[in-house]
């Protein structure tokens, strides 16, 4: 079964940020914000989330693209899209990470960098947050502490990354939603597998509606979490996070489901527990298919094949 790799849907609306936290003691700790019209729509009167879903289809900015449907798991179109766009996220990253230990200015005790590609995937920018050493004096990062440091715009295909220009602004509701889901995500996931090295991507969508309840009247928001393994000792995971209800309602952190175990990564045949494949086993296949310049097979829980080709 030969893959088809559609670009990025034009709705989707993507963040990654790249948190590489081993034993530490610093927690990331988000502020949960109210819902804006970049996320979903929100009474300000009783709290409640509207039915609608506003947003621009060819948006010029990311904040003002509508949300997407959550990604369902049988949809496997969705996830080599899905998928395609981790993978440049993940190229984005590596290449304003290098950028940054090139820049000349004084490096900030805490940072976290979250990205914006764009579209059509050839190009993209990360907006680096920045916390003092006195707002860590708590041994948290709470996310309505943080500060925007750097902007580093990069291109794609070829890849290449621009000077890093300072920014000092506050984080968007936007942005302390997504640290604040990557707060409880990777408390999760270090819970569950200590010592472990990721890079967290988060993806903004409606939450679909509850089994077996009526179509709700209001929607919900949630962020998908995507946190891939930087060590050969760290699984790909998925987390989900459930926007809280009404004004003082607390989010609501769903399962870890793992993609790819640890250990797996390396190879030019790569297994995933999961039936069709998810984004994260996808884009490692994308990945490890670029670096061979050859093809590689994701073979999934029901041994079922799939040949999978670097974009061109």
């Amino acid at each position: 079964m030969r893959p088809r790799t559609p670009p990025a849907p034009p709705t989707a609306r993507a963040a990654a940020g790249a948190l590489r936290l081993r034993n530490s003691a610093l927690l990331l700790v988000g502020l949960a914000g109210s819902l804006s019209v970049a996320n979903l729509g929100c009474d300000a009167a009783s709290g409640e989330q509207s039915t609608e879903v506003p947003g621009y289809v060819d948006a010029s900015s990311p904040d003002m693209r509508r949300v997407p449907q959550a990604l369902r798991d049988e949809d496997l179109e969705g996830a080599r899209a899905r998928g395609l766009e981790l993978w440049r996220m993940q190229r984005a990253q590596a290449l304003t990470d290098a950028a940054l230990e090139r820049y000349g200015g004084a490096r900030p005790p805490r940072t976290l960098g979250i990205a914006t590609i764009d579209p059509v995937g050839n190009s993209g920018e990360v907006a680096y947050f920045a916390w003092d050493a006195a707002s860590l004096e708590d041994g948290r990062a709470e996310a309505g502490e943080a500060r925007r440091w750097l902007t580093v715009s990069v291109a794609l295909d070829p890849d290449e990354a621009l000077e890093p220009v300072e920014i000092t602004t506050a984080p968007t509701e936007g942005q302390r939603r997504a640290l604040d889901a990557m707060a409880r995500a990777l408390a999760a996931a270090q819970a569950e597998y200590p010592g472990g090295d990721w890079r967290l991507f988060v993806f903004r969508e409606v939450a679909p509606p509850s089994p077996g309840k009526k179509k709700a009247k209001k929607v919900r928001g949630q962020t998908r979490v995507y946190l891939m393994g930087v060590s050969a000792d760290s699984p790909d995971l998925e987390l989900t996070v459930l926007d809280g209800q009404g004004k003082k309602g607390a989010p609501e952190l769903g399962l870890i489901r793992m993609h790819v175990a640890a250990g797996a990564k390396g190879s030019s045949e790569i297994a995933t527990p999961v039936t069709p494949p998810g984004p994260p086993s996808l884009a490692r296949a994308y990945a490890r298919a670029a670096a061979l310049g050859a093809p590689v097979e994701l073979v999934d829980a029901t041994g079922m094949r799939y040949p999978i080709e670097a974009p061109r």
